[in-house]
């Protein structure tokens, strides 16, 4: 992760895929950067419409139109002409399967940087196995950018501030907001009204009861994981103990102040603002993840162990006030929103991109 007394000389940009969470592999991902020098400076986790996710298909090179009407068959003649070298290990799908398949589940957008972080990047990804590729090593679960130029594209793409006000704006007819103190901004009635289409679907009310939120904890990894170069490792230990992940972002001090950063040093209260931090939303958490007082660490993981310290980590209690605790890193609180054709609830309890939504139906 950041290294905060390093210049940092070189950006580029990597995109984990939704089959991330499905494999729990993302802490096994920045763990991978840390050993190689690699600091990740930005990351969200983020959903995007198929609009955006064409957008990116465009961006990094790909026809959209080349398989728009996706077929078994077309598929099997991109994966028969597929040459691994000059793909750079990108495994051609049907553009519209593609984009199908970016839109289904959160994805995870992040800078990272160092020297020659491209190149370094590229090489690990390249390497068939875990956590860059599944399936029997046959699929990628990221994309990583082949150049600075393309990965200044990328960023721009997918990084850009939006208010919150910008984003209600933008998305006021399409996506509810649901932040601390009952405050509620969007048609929540037409999402409900979406939702009541389908027979299947037992909507509960409040809307916000509809996603497990009296199951969720947030977590904060602090600054001396980053210091240590285990934000990985903690990352890891979250996902081991945990149903799934609903939220995840790199945050910084100075812009999310919270007791959550505080140590078992900080006796005046006084923390460094220009650390780094990452906020975690997970449901479910086994109650063997426990997290003494003090440093210790230790983890593990597949024959246990753990031991996470309090400084290193800061876990919040599951319940009704887990909103508020999320809101103080993922502003937006949660988000909620309905695709009228699938009479489906989407939605999460981390900051959407309002980049990635933008264009939804």
């Amino acid at each position: 992760m950041i290294d905060q007394k390093q210049q940092l000389q070189q950006k580029t940009f990597v995109l984990g895929y939704p089959g991330f969470f499905s494999h729990r592999c993302m802490g096994d991902l920045v763990s991978q950067f840390e050993k190689s020098g690699l600091n990740i400076t930005e990351m969200i986790c983020m959903e995007v419409s198929e609009v955006f996710a064409g957008e990116h298909i465009v961006n990094i090179g790909w026809d959209p139109e080349a398989y728009a009407e996706w077929s078994p068959e077309a598929e099997r003649t991109a994966e028969d002409e597929w040459n691994p070298e000059a793909s750079n290990g990108n495994l051609p799908v049907a553009s519209r399967k593609w984009v199908d398949y970016l839109a289904s589940d959160p994805v995870v957008a992040m800078v990272v940087e160092g020297d020659d972080s491209v190149d370094k990047v590229l090489e690990l990804t390249s390497k068939k196995q875990l956590p860059f590729w599944v399936g029997n090593n046959k699929r990628p679960t990221v994309y990583a950018s082949k150049s600075g130029e393309q990965a200044e594209r990328d960023i721009s793409l997918w990084f850009r501030p939006v208010s919150l006000r910008e984003a209600v704006d933008a998305q006021g007819k399409k996506v509810v907001f649901m932040l601390p103190k009952g405050l509620v901004y969007g048609p929540q009635k037409e999402v409900e009204d979406v939702l009541q289409q389908d027979e299947s679907y037992a909507l509960q009310e409040p809307l916000k009861d509809n996603f497990f939120m009296e199951y969720m904890s947030v977590f904060l990894i602090k600054p001396l994981a980053f210091r240590k170069r285990c934000v990985g490792e903690i990352l890891d230990a979250i996902e081991f103990n945990s149903f799934g992940l609903r939220g995840l972002k790199l945050v910084k001090k100075a812009e999310h102040p919270s007791k959550a950063w505080l140590t078992d040093s900080d006796s005046d209260g006084e923390t460094d603002c220009d650390e780094y931090g990452v906020a975690v939303v997970a449901y479910n958490i086994k109650p063997c993840l426990k997290i003494l007082p003090g440093d210790i660490k230790k983890i593990h993981l597949k024959n246990e162990v753990f031991e996470i310290g309090s400084n290193y980590l800061h876990k919040s209690d599951p319940g009704d006030d887990v909103l508020e605790a999320a809101a103080e890193f993922f502003e937006y609180g949660f988000t909620a929103w309905a695709y009228p054709n699938h009479a489906l609830l989407f939605g999460c309890m981390f900051q959407a991109s309002f980049v990635g939504l933008d264009s939804l139906p």
